[in-house]
């Protein structure tokens, strides 16, 4: 079997299984573990499946279910690492800031150990992170507790941030695509993430290559909304679009 096909039928396989081994794919595909797990780096770069610690996860461009904390935050590590640590230099001393749920902002968080800011958070993760740096004025927005996920929303929570007016904005998304905008894979997330938007005069959007090209259950708006997208890979063509577009 060529490649080519092999990807393809992978692709399938994931699809309709949702959340396949790596030892199972190579046992199925009849070709080594190296293999695999180089077909799925490959996949994922090109933003057709999810990786995971010994696991494949189906992108849908329909339905998506939020993901386990746990599970995205064992997703291209390196990747979320490298995105932070390029979008630190952006944030200047006492600054007013939010920083949206997700991973790659926990990382971004992680590193701001000497930065003066007023920070405001839906996230529980992030809002611990920076409970104990001297310089940061911290504020935690009200709302449910979103399980697993170890966010706030709801009505509270929208309300709260629809008050803010702040710097920037460091937001998290699920998905990208460069011609139709940019996605997120929950309905009530994606109501306080545009409100987010408004809130701020200056948007970020933090995203590992491997969401790029996809789209999820529901379309946050244009990808304008966005000032500066900072990733970890991008293509010429990619890079020439956000140019039109005036994002950085």
């Amino acid at each position: 079997m060529l490649k080519a096909e092999r990807h393809n039928k992978m692709i399938e396989y994931i699809n309709k299984f949702e959340k396949v081994s790596v030892d199972d794919l190579a046992e199925i595909f009849d070709v080594s573990r190296p293999t695999v797990v180089r077909d799925l780096s490959e996949l994922s770069k090109r933003g057709r499946i999810y990786r995971t610690r010994g696991f494949a996860i189906s992108v849908s461009n329909r339905l998506s279910m939020e993901m386990p904390y746990k599970e995205k935050e064992a997703m291209n590590v390196s990747e979320k690492k490298k995105i932070a640590s390029l979008a630190l230099p952006l944030i200047g001393d006492n600054k007013s800031i939010i920083i949206d749920s997700g991973s790659t902002n926990l990382e971004l968080a992680k590193m701001m150990t000497n930065k003066k800011a007023i920070v405001i958070t839906n996230d529980i993760r992030v809002a611990l992170e920076f409970s104990t740096y001297d310089f940061v004025d911290l504020y935690v927005s009200p709302g449910k507790l979103v399980k697993q996920v170890y966010t706030l929303d709801g009505s509270l929570t929208v309300s709260f941030f629809k008050d803010l007016s702040v710097d920037i904005l460091f937001l998290g998304i699920d998905a990208i695509d460069f011609e139709t905008g940019i996605y997120n894979s929950e309905i009530d997330e994606t109501l306080l993430k545009k409100v987010m938007i408004e809130s701020a005069s200056y948007v970020v959007a933090l995203v590992d290559s491997s969401k790029f090209g996809n789209r999820t259950f529901v379309r946050v708006g244009d990808i304008e909304l966005i000032d500066c997208l900072v990733t970890d890979s991008i293509t010429k063509e990619q890079l020439n679009i956000l140019k039109e577009k005036n994002i950085r």
